[in-house]
């Protein structure tokens, strides 16, 4: 990683979700002796005009405070256990703005997401989801599906990194930042590329069959020459890894095979608007259903 010691932003809302990303966060920062800065964002309201709303207003919000104020105590706590030189802070803002604005001054960028879906989810927006979009540097997110290994008495060994990879622009700077990281942990790699096995229609005719299965024996040894490509990289960063290449639908593969890792590694396109909500994503599907850490990598802009 840098020379410079690595600065984390760390975000929580005091939920439970937020709570295991910041233990993630500062374990992680004690492993790469980071700093630290953990804050917890107050919405702003406007005042109503009747007194009595404002009356009820300020009782929220001197909740709201509260909660976060908690949370900020409870994060403050960890970090001094783990020995991780960090400072807490209670900004006013939305919290995606103030998330976005502050990461250009972080290398990494810490937070919990609930993984909501579905109509809900597109209308009420997520701090997550538009972390991921607008973030111009690697985002860590925790899902709250995630169980720490400390709650079992042991500490978080990040030893197992998995690295999802397909060759795009995206894919090549998650590869890079997964390298360095496993140099600076000590940890062992496992790249992944998932081909996508096509679906025949159903009476499909013998040509268009045939032509099918040549376009997924393309797929395969793209790859396969893909993940010998990365194994070298891995072999001159001096990190020991090994290659897997798995057919299936790609989000369903990763997340199933991120299981047997400590943390996934993996790129995006970080669409935004109409164009994110018709394409989809991967790798926000990803974030989605992960039971274990995601850290996404922002892919470079253009020239």
């Amino acid at each position: 990683m840098n020379q410079q010691p690595l600065r984390f932003l760390i975000a929580t809302d005091g939920s439970l979700c937020s709570e295991k990303a910041v233990r993630v966060g500062l374990e992680l920062a004690a492993r790469l002796r980071a700093r630290a800065e953990i804050i917890n964002v107050l919405e702003p309201s406007e005042e109503p005009a009747d007194p009595s709303l404002r009356t009820r207003l300020t009782m929220l919000r001197d909740i709201d405070r509260h909660h976060g104020k908690l949370a900020l105590e409870q994060g403050t706590e960890l970090a001094q256990k783990l020995g991780v030189e960090h400072k807490s802070l209670q900004p006013t803002g939305l919290p995606e703005q103030v998330i976005v604005q502050k990461a250009a001054d972080f290398d990494l960028v810490v937070l919990g997401t609930h993984g909501r879906s579905g109509w809900r989810r597109w209308v009420m927006g997520s701090v997550a989801e538009a972390v991921l979009s607008r973030s111009p540097k690697p985002v860590l997110v925790v899902h709250e599906s995630f169980t720490p290994s400390a709650v079992k008495g042991q500490v978080a060994p990040y030893k197992q990194l998995l690295i999802a990879t397909d060759g795009s622009k995206c894919s090549q700077q998650a590869t890079r930042y997964g390298l360095q990281l496993a140099q600076a942990l000590g940890a062992e790699v496992t790249f992944l590329s998932v081909v996508s096995s096509l679906t025949r229609p159903q009476g499909a005719s013998l040509p268009l069959s045939q032509a099918l299965s040549l376009v997924e024996e393309d797929a395969q040894t793209q790859a396969e020459a893909l993940l010998e490509q990365v194994q070298t990289q891995a072999q001159q960063a001096g990190v020991s890894a090994r290659a897997k290449l798995v057919k299936g639908r790609p989000v369903e593969t990763i997340v199933k095979q991120a299981l047997l890792h400590d943390l996934l590694v993996m790129g995006t396109h970080g669409r935004t608007g109409l164009d994110k909500l018709m394409m989809g994503s991967v790798a926000e599907g990803v974030v989605r259903r992960s039971q274990i850490p995601v850290l996404v990598v922002p892919c470079p802009e253009a020239p």
